[in-house]
């Protein structure tokens, strides 16, 4: 990758794509149609073939995020605790005309973002904005009607939801982007109706080289115990770096480190350690964790003190602790 490819995957990671050359071969390259788009404020037509994600009202959702904005904060020190010496800060309003208002003064310097948007499961999510495509042209796009006007696609499975729902976090995470620093992460809570859309749309913004990781999330509600098929308890969190290079977890130091009593010769690089056991009770019976240890003075160990205590077996097997 030259390095005039490599700065432009670090300031527009979207207009980075796979394309095909003169020989046929997919390599790396600029789109330069939606490089236009990034660099203007107004809308800017023309397509090619090429990798991404797109949906009806991609365009109008970028140009949502370009959009300059007239408007300003207003300070509510009625409602304020602290106002004259407080470092928080709480914006009530527009999360998108909010992400504009904050660039000026913070773009470049967050080091972390945590967002919990909807997760468009038909019941916590309603959109509808001046960017969004009206139903009338989506269905002529997605050729959900046919030729004497009858519909003939289920629109809520066939997409329309999730066009609405990919406009309305285009934008934000385009603009949540830019006030990373380059040390920055920005985590963000989805489930199964977005997840598969929303990484993707973050590989495109935020670059599939800056992807941290997809955590699974047991999220605290217990699960529908008459669900059709599978009762889940669990959601996600994607992680996605400003700057995979320079980007770093500062991981809190173990807890409880008074139980760490013992030391040996390796105590300046590894610290103090302790001891744990090596057998344990369990309902599973398991062969190769059952075995005799022979101590130094002769006598057979077993796991649970006892060659005939089957619910015991040791964490080991024994080509391990040998």
């Amino acid at each position: 990758m030259t390095k005039n490819l490599e700065e432009m995957r670090r300031l527009f990671p979207a207009c980075v794509t796979e394309a095909k050359d003169e020989d046929g071969e997919v390599r790396l390259a600029v789109d330069f149609d939606l490089l236009r788009q990034e660099l203007s404020d107004h809308l800017v037509e023309g397509q090619q073939e090429r990798y991404q994600l797109g949906w009806p009202g991609k365009r109008q959702a970028l140009l949502a995020a370009n959009q300059p904005i007239r408007k300003t904060l207003r300070p509510c020190e009625a409602e304020s605790v602290n106002f004259e010496t407080t470092q928080n800060l709480f914006i009530e309003g527009d999360n998108l005309e909010a992400l504009k208002l904050l660039a000026p003064t913070y773009a470049g310097k967050v080091k972390f973002i945590y967002i919990d948007p909807p997760y468009n499961t038909g019941k916590d999510f309603i959109y509808k904005d001046k960017f969004t495509t009206a139903k009338t042209t989506y269905e002529e796009e997605t050729k959900a009607r046919d030729e004497e006007g009858r519909l003939i696609a289920n629109l809520d499975s066939g997409g329309r939801f999730h066009s609405n729902w990919l406009s309305m976090i285009y934008p934000r995470l385009k603009l949540a982007r830019n006030l990373l620093a380059e040390n920055g992460a920005i985590f963000i809570s989805i489930d199964d109706h977005e997840q598969h859309n929303l990484r993707k749309l973050c590989d495109e913004i935020f670059g599939s080289c800056n992807f941290i990781a997809q955590i699974v999330r047991k999220s605290g509600v217990a699960p529908r115990q008459d669900a059709e098929f599978f009762a889940t308890e669990h959601d996600y969190v994607f992680c996605y770096a400003k700057n995979m290079d320079t980007f770093q977890i500062n991981l809190e130091p173990a807890k409880n480190l008074d139980t760490y009593t013992f030391t040996d010769e390796h105590e300046a690089e590894r610290g103090k350690y302790k001891l744990n056991k090596l057998d344990r009770g369990t309902k599973q019976w398991s062969a190769s964790l059952r075995y005799p240890i022979t101590a130094p003075d002769g006598n057979k160990i077993w796991p649970g003190g006892r060659e005939d205590n089957t619910r015991w077996i040791w964490t080991w097997s024994e080509p391990k602790f040998q």
